[in-house]
C-alpha cells in the first residue's frame, strides 16, 4: 500500500473514488494555500487544516499539511529584508 494512503476501510469514499492518497491531497491543498496566503503562522495553518479536513481519517495529516505549506510558501517582505516595493519585483 502506498505511503500516505490509509487502509481502505478508513479512506473517505470520495478520496477512494478519485484514487487520491492522503499525501497527494494535503500537498495539493497546502501548495494552493501557500500560493495565496504566504504569511500565515503554523498555528493558523493547522487551524485551517482542521476546518478544511474535519473527517477523522484526515486528522493525522495536519503536520504534513503544515510542513508542505511552509516549504511551498514564498517569503514575505519582512522575512526577505527587502523594502516592500522591491519585494514585489524580486
Amino acid at each position: 500500500m502506498p505511503a500516505g494512503r490509509p487502509k481502505t476501510d478508513r479512506q473517505l469514499p470520495h478520496c477512494r473514488a478519485e484514487n487520491l492518497s492522503c499525501n497527494e491531497c494535503v500537498a495539493h491543498a497546502a501548495t494552493s494555500l501557500a500560493s495565496i496566503a504566504s504569511e500565515m503562522n503554523g498555528s493558523a495553518v493547522r487551524q485551517l487544516f482542521f476546518a478544511m479536513y474535519p473527517a477523522e481519517p484526515c486528522l493525522t495529516m495536519a503536520s504534513a499539511f503544515v510542513q508542505v505549506y511552509h516549504k511551498q510558501r514564498k517569503p514575505c517582505a519582512s522575512e526577505t529584508g527587502l523594502p516592500l516595493a522591491r519585494a514585489a519585483v524580486a
